[in-house]
């Protein structure tokens, strides 16, 4: 925690020092729709950017009340956005913003969020972009959350039509889809949930060979609770211990990632 909170003074003060720097040559009269009055502020990319990160920083620390804000006054600043680098910006900021409110379980205001990313970055990448897919797995994401398996399917398989379009199957990106995919099959209860999780190791060995990564640790994680729930308990096991090295090696042995594998190991050593 105390590294966190460093993290959010840090980009508290930068965020200070850049608008002071900048107010005189990017300064700009926005209306703050919160308190219904009209306010001086900077709106230069670095100061939105430190907004941004200071924002991503309160939503690690669950200080969302506070990241919803800094997002929000980030987003208002940007008024006049006529360039691809400025609509960039603005998607990247809206898709914060839609993080923070699916944190806070707020999820149909999420959607309504991440559609206006979705919107703004068609408008100028245009719907086949690897960029606008990826948005629709977002979309997925949050389906998943409400417990719409079928919904979210339709966002995670467009996305990885065009994904493997562009990168080809052997991808992180690629792996990332189909381990999505491969959690809303298992809570179908499809047994076809296996065999995708299978691919998506498959591919990862492929792209990254013997080189520990974040990406194998959460499908073998994800994996060893599909065992578990199939009541295939050996084989969770040896996902789960396998998948709380990786996090060990990744992340750290006290990372909650870690703890949450090794424990469901040991709780799979007891059955």
């Amino acid at each position: 925690m105390r590294d966190v909170n460093l993290g959010c003074a840090t980009y508290e003060n930068l965020t200070q020092e850049l608008e002071k720097r900048y107010l005189n040559s990017h300064g700009a009269v926005i209306y703050d729709h919160a308190h219904t009055k009209w306010n001086y502020r900077c709106n230069h990319p670095e100061v939105i950017e430190a907004m941004y990160a200071l924002g991503s920083m309160y939503e690690k620390e669950m200080r969302l009340d506070e990241a919803i804000q800094c997002y929000k006054d980030a987003i208002q600043r940007q008024i006049k956005i006529k360039s691809t680098t400025q609509k960039l910006l603005l998607v990247r900021g809206l898709l914060g913003f839609g993080s923070v409110l699916s944190t806070q379980k707020n999820l149909l205001e999420s959607k309504r969020v991440i559609f206006r990313a979705l919107e703004v970055a068609t408008d100028f990448l245009g719907s086949d972009h690897p960029y606008v897919t990826s948005i629709l797995s977002v979309f997925g994401q949050l389906s998943y959350k409400q417990n719409s398996y079928r919904e979210a399917l339709t966002f995670y398989i467009e996305d990885l039509a065009v994904t493997c379009k562009k990168f080809g199957i052997i991808h992180p990106r690629t792996a990332g889809i189909l381990n999505n995919i491969a959690l809303a099959y298992a809570d179908l209860q499809k047994d076809s949930a296996e065999a995708i999780y299978s691919v998506v190791l498959s591919i990862l060995g492929d792209y990254y060979g013997d080189t520990p990564n974040i990406h194998a640790a959460i499908a073998r994680f994800n994996l060893a609770c599909f065992y578990q729930s199939t009541n295939m308990h050996q084989r969770a096991e040896y996902q789960f211990r396998t998948a709380a090295n990786l996090f060990d090696t990744l992340l750290g042995s006290s990372h909650p990632h870690t703890e949450e594998a090794m424990q469901l190991y040991q709780d799979s050593c007891a059955i």
